[in-house]
C-alpha cells in the first residue's frame, strides 16, 4: 500500500507513540472517518498540545500546514516541517496574542486539542478559537475530563446544534463549523 494512502489507523500501528496510543481509544478510526475524504487537500491543521506523533499526522495529511503548540520548548524544537508555536493554551491573554495578533489571518480548516485540563479550560479555549475555523471546520477536544462539569457543558453545547458528542467510551467531543 502507498504509504500516503494509508489509513491513519495503519500509520499508528507502526509508531510507538502518543498517536499508536490513539489506536486503543479508537482515535484513528473516528478520524479516518472524518477525514479520510479531505486528507489530500491543502488543510490548515492546529495541534493544541504536541504530545502526538507529528510524522504520523503528517503522513496522513501530506499537502496541509500543520501548526503545533505546546508549553514545552524542548518538544517544539524537536518537530520538523511545522509551524511551531510556544503556548500555554490555559493562558487566555497569550491564546488570543498567539491566535488573533501573530497568525490573524489563518484559519484552520481542522483543530485537534488533546485536552488533559478540565472540560471548562477546554471550553474557554474553543470559545476563543472556534472563530478560527474555516467554514466547514473541524473542532475536536480528545481526552475530555471533568465529566460533572461536562454534562451541564455538554447540554448547552447540544442545543446549540454545533456539536456532536460521542458515547462515554470515547471520551472527545466534536464541534463542526
Amino acid at each position: 500500500m502507498n504509504p500516503s494512502k494509508e489509513l491513519l489507523t495503519n500509520i499508528a500501528n507502526k509508531s510507538s507513540t502518543y498517536l499508536c496510543s490513539l489506536m486503543k481509544n479508537r482515535y484513528t478510526k473516528l478520524y479516518d472517518i472524518l477525514f479520510n475524504n479531505i486528507r489530500f487537500n491543502r488543510l490548515n491543521i492546529l495541534l493544541l498540545g504536541v504530545n502526538s506523533d507529528i510524522d504520523g499526522w503528517k503522513t496522513y495529511f501530506p499537502n496541509s500546514s500543520i501548526y503545533c503548540s505546546d508549553t514545552d520548548q524542548s518538544i517544539l524544537n524537536s518537530v520538523v516541517n511545522v509551524n511551531p508555536i510556544l503556548l500555554d493554551k490555559s493562558d487566555i491573554k497569550s491564546l488570543v496574542d498567539v491566535f488573533y495578533i501573530h497568525y490573524k489571518t489563518i484559519k484552520f480548516d481542522i483543530i485537534i486539542d488533546t485536552g488533559k485540563e478540565y472540560f471548562l479550560t477546554n471550553w474557554k479555549v474553543l470559545n476563543i478559537l472556534y472563530a478560527k475555523l474555516t467554514d466547514g471546520g473541524i473542532y475536536i477536544i480528545e481526552n475530555v475530563l471533568d465529566f460533572d462539569q461536562q454534562v451541564t457543558c455538554n447540554s448547552t453545547m447540544k442545543k446549540s446544534g454545533l456539536v456532536t458528542l460521542t458515547d462515554d467510551t470515547l471520551p472527545i467531543f466534536i464541534a463542526r463549523n
